[in-house]
């Protein structure tokens, strides 16, 4: 069966002896009935969310067990194939509750079957049954059926938007009577996502991280005027065949920054703007080329920092170039993850 690898492991166990347990009958007589049930429980928590479906129909015991809320705090609905929004209203009814904390799920924006997968009525019930809710990620979703951000559950402090569409207006309602209070926005690969969408963020009052990755419609002047003050956590990353540019405008509204993060394309219009960020304590670079003489006196005018990571780097002298972007920043810990020695790729020149 599909999904079943799970399952199927389950399965052996029942089917072969074991040497020591307390309470069997007789040598062979082995089944998954002698386990107490912690240990049932921490063997269901390994199986996928379709798995644990079909174990609910072995019997009532395990029914029982399947339906505890221990196993629906963190539910990834992202493997089940062709997942719909009757499969989503059976599971919202039969096993989601006051337990769950975080739900991944994927839409059909890639699929050729029809029909939206989210609706308001769906939403609105999921912040009914799981008030403890606080994690939504959603993957090739469609939004513009849902209309708002006000329709999303209360309880959410952290969104993640991955290859979405979303209408214009879809932030527009966030902060103030609506109740969302949304800490942690992620928005990767969302090719609608604009700078009109940060402008309504600025109303978010509790937001403190802000993540857009793969955006070809966010500008430099979107981000000076999106009213973002209140950030503390700020990542920025466009590699591919997108240009970038958007982080040019780090320098202005952004006071209370302590963590920044530049990749691909951003690296080179966002250095520039860091020693404006007079509190800026970590700083993170990736996918990009760099060298010391351009790396260390942008950060240099930076006495708070404290941390600088550097990821997927490729730097013209390698080794040689680690010790003395080390040498240059004393006071600031630096690390390095797969960097490489130059061989084809253009540094970022720095104007």
């Amino acid at each position: 069966a599909p999904g079943g690898r799970g399952l199927r492991q389950l399965r052996k166990w029942t089917s072969r002896p074991l040497l020591f347990t307390v309470g069997m009958a007789a040598e062979g007589s082995c089944s998954l009935d002698y386990f107490p049930e912690n240990i049932l429980m921490d063997i269901l928590s390994y199986l996928t969310v379709r798995e644990l479906v079909r174990a609910g129909r072995v019997c009532k015991r395990w029914k029982r067990l399947v339906q505890d809320h221990r196993l629906w705090r963190h539910v990834d609905l992202t493997e089940w194939k062709a997942l719909t929004s009757r499969v989503l209203w059976v599971l919202l009814r039969r096993y989601l509750g006051g337990g769950l904390r975080e739900l991944r799920l994927q839409g059909l924006l890639l699929s050729v079957r029809p029909g939206a997968l989210l609706s308001r009525a769906w939403l609105g019930a999921l912040a009914k049954r799981c008030p403890q809710l606080s994690r939504l990620s959603l993957r090739h979703v469609d939004l513009r059926e849902v209309g708002g951000c006000q329709f999303l559950p209360c309880s959410l402090r952290t969104l993640e938007l991955m290859a979405c569409e979303i209408p214009r207006a879809f932030f527009h309602s966030v902060g103030g009577s609506s109740g969302i209070q949304l800490e942690t926005l992620i928005v990767d690969s969302v090719p609608s996502f604009c700078d009109e969408h940060l402008r309504a963020l600025g109303s978010l009052e509790g937001l403190m991280a802000l993540e857009v990755r793969e955006s070809i419609r966010v500008t430099e002047a979107g981000l000076r005027a999106a009213g973002l003050g209140r950030l503390v956590r700020l990542e920025l990353v466009a590699t591919g065949r997108v240009q970038g540019g958007t982080a040019g405008g780090l320098a202005e509204g952004l006071p209370g920054l302590r963590e920044l993060t530049l990749g691909g394309a951003e690296v080179e219009p966002g250095l520039p703007c860091v020693p404006r960020l007079v509190g800026l304590r970590c700083l993170r670079l990736r996918d990009c080329a760099l060298s010391p003489g351009l790396l260390l006196p942008p950060c240099q005018a930076v006495p708070s920092l404290r941390s600088l990571q550097l990821s997927h780097i490729t730097l013209p002298r390698g080794t040689e170039d680690q010790d003395a972007i080390r040498q240059g920043l004393p006071s600031c810990v630096v690390t390095f993850s797969h960097c490489s020695p130059l061989y084809h790729i253009r540094p970022v020149c720095i104007t």
